[in-house]
């Protein structure tokens, strides 16, 4: 059966979900020997020495967008009325996971999770133990053998799962918000949430540690090195944030004049960071323009523009990056390219479709259109990548134009 013969006719509101779903990803680049930091984590925050030399984004309509590769759908299924596929790893050619949820109703009723493994043929329903309600909105792992997953529900409980290779065991449940998950080593995890809610778990026990900031989204280079994006409570408002783990403490990160000046950047929300290595990090988020916005191209107010910044281990540099989309999840690729999950956005800003923007290693942009079943468009909250192929991975839905949703994973032979 085909991907457009799974669509069926139901009832849904259209979601934003390249930026409105928090997911958080991990790309397996192998068995990672990660050090043990020196000493537990902190919670005291100590900011981290940056500079930044930084140039205005020229007036027009961004950089110029080639055509990318073509991508397929690896599997598409309605497992209740209402579905997505939330979050998505891969360790493997053979071995992967997919995790979302779905409603056996209506929007109204409640949501069950959703947990799907790839053997290397085929994506199969996997039951995780227990009995919950809730859907998977993040996953993350540091080898096949260290896969973990988050469920949240309406009822204000967080379940954590993890995978040791062999089977799933529930390793926590929290009574709070939980916004990401990032495993960082064998048996080693931070947990996400609030300025005060975030743990560490060490492979014997979990410690609560504050952060600087409210996190929305993180990636890792090793145990020592991880990076967090989102926002904190300020004087004036929320005040989207960087910050940086160096295996000691988190602090703060300034990113100079990258998102414009310090009033700009008070329009600029974070969605996604990619850390490769030390020197090679991206943050990309979006700008809430004003009459005299900081890419100098004098956008209305509320029109939302992309921006992005690089650090290349001595300083942020804005990057430049194409108009009309709402970035969400990226993933890296090789020689340097970068993978984002892009929503296009209509005239009244909107959500139209979801589509892949990929920036190579000299500067230029290639976007990858996703499947169009007739009567339905596709959108994406994650992306995986698998590092012994160079495959890509998203995960997402296809949404017909009655406002169903089908679960859907889709494919690329692009790295």
């Amino acid at each position: 059966m085909n991907a457009a013969e799974l669509l069926k006719p139901g009832k849904l509101r259209r979601v934003t979900v390249a930026a409105g779903v928090v997911v958080t990803v991990v790309v397996l680049t192998g068995c990672q020997s990660v050090r043990r930091p020196a000493t537990a984590p902190s919670a005291r925050s100590s900011p981290v020495a940056t500079t930044a030399t930084i140039g205005k984004t020229p007036a027009g309509e961004g950089p110029v967008v080639a055509v990318g590769p073509p991508w397929r759908i690896a599997h598409a299924h309605d497992y209740g009325e209402v579905d997505s596929m939330n979050a998505g790893i891969m360790v493997g050619p053979a071995e992967g996971w997919a995790f979302g949820q779905t409603n056996v109703g209506d929007e109204l009723e409640p949501q069950f999770p959703v947990t799907l493994r790839w053997d290397g043929a085929s994506w199969r329903a996997v039951r995780l133990p227990g009995k919950f309600e809730g859907a998977f909105l993040c996953a993350s792992g540091s080898s096949r053998t260290d896969v973990w997953a988050v469920s949240t529900s309406e009822t204000g409980f967080t379940t954590v799962f993890r995978f040791d290779g062999h089977r799933w065991t529930l390793a926590r449940r929290v009574q709070q918000d939980v916004t990401g998950v990032q495993a960082v080593g064998r048996h080693r995890v931070w947990l996400f949430g609030g300025y005060g809610d975030n743990w560490f778990f060490d492979g014997g026990s979990w410690r609560r540690v504050r952060l600087p900031l409210r996190v929305t989204a993180t990636s890792a280079v090793s145990e020592g090195d991880v990076w967090a994006i989102g926002w904190r409570d300020d004087a004036d408002g929320d005040q989207a944030v960087v910050a940086h783990f160096d295996g000691r403490t988190w602090g703060t990160v300034s990113l100079g004049s990258a998102f414009g000046s310090p009033n700009d950047q008070a329009f600029t929300q974070f969605t996604s960071v990619h850390a490769a290595a030390k020197d090679d990090v991206w943050v990309f988020g979006t700008h809430i323009g004003s009459s005299h916005d900081h890419t100098g191209e004098g956008a209305s107010d509320g029109q939302e523009i992309p921006v992005a910044a690089h650090w290349n281990g001595r300083l942020w540099s804005q990057v430049p990056v194409p108009h009309g989309w709402q970035l969400g999840a990226v993933i890296g690729g090789t020689r340097g390219a970068v993978h984002v999950a892009a929503t296009k956005l209509d005239q009244e800003g909107n959500s139209d479709y979801s589509a892949v923007l990929s920036r190579r290693e000299d500067g230029s942009w290639t976007i990858s259109d996703l499947p169009h079943p007739p009567g339905a468009k596709p959108f994406l909250s994650s992306l995986a990548r698998v590092a012994a192929t160079g495959e890509l991975y998203g995960f997402g839905f296809i949404e017909t134009d009655d406002g169903d949703r089908t679960s859907a994973i889709f494919v690329s032979d692009a790295s």
